[in-house]
C-alpha cells in the first residue's frame, strides 16, 4: 500500500479450520494495529493437506481476503479519506505439530495479492499458535 509503512504491525490471527481426510476449509479473520494504521481482514479459502509425518501434518492453503486499512482521524470525513479496501488472492501453507492430546503447535504463513486493483498491494502474514 502506497505510503503505509508495514514494519510492527500486531495484528491477531485467528484461523477456523473444517477439515475432512485431505480437503478442507478455512476461514482466517484478522484485526491489526502499529505502524500509524488499523488493518481489518477476512479471509478464507482451501486447504488440502499434503503431508503427515508423524506428529507434524502439512496443509496447502488458497483463497481470497478482503483488506481494509484506516489512517487514524479525528472526524468522520478525514477517517473515510484514509481508508483503503483491496479483494486480493491468498495463498500460503500451515504445519501444526501435535504435541499433547489433541493440541497441536501451529505455524502459518500466507501470501497475499491484490486482483485488478489500481494501486497494488502484496504483503506477507506469519503467525504461530495453538490449536485446540
Amino acid at each position: 500500500m502506497v505510503g503505509v509503512k508495514t514494519e510492527n504491525h500486531l495484528a491477531a490471527l485467528p484461523l477456523v479450520l473444517i477439515q475432512g481426510n485431505r480437503l478442507g476449509v478455512y476461514l482466517a479473520p484478522d484485526i491489526g494495529t502499529g505502524a500509524g494504521y488499523r488493518s481489518l481482514m477476512l479471509g478464507g479459502g482451501l486447504s488440502l493437506r499434503l503431508i503427515t509425518i508423524g506428529r507434524l501434518q502439512l496443509r496447502a492453503m488458497g483463497g481470497m481476503t478482503t483488506y481494509k486499512a484506516t489512517l487514524p482521524g479525528t472526524d468522520s470525513v478525514s477517517r473515510s479519506l484514509n481508508s483503503a479496501q483491496f479483494n486480493a488472492a491468498s495463498f500460503g501453507g500451515l504445519a501444526t505439530l501435535r504435541v499433547v492430546g489433541p493440541t497441536k503447535v501451529a505455524f502459518r504463513g500466507q501470501q497475499v495479492l491484490s486482483v485488478g486493483e489500481p494501486v497494488s498491494l502484496r504483503f506477507r502474514r506469519y503467525a504461530v499458535g495453538l490449536i485446540f
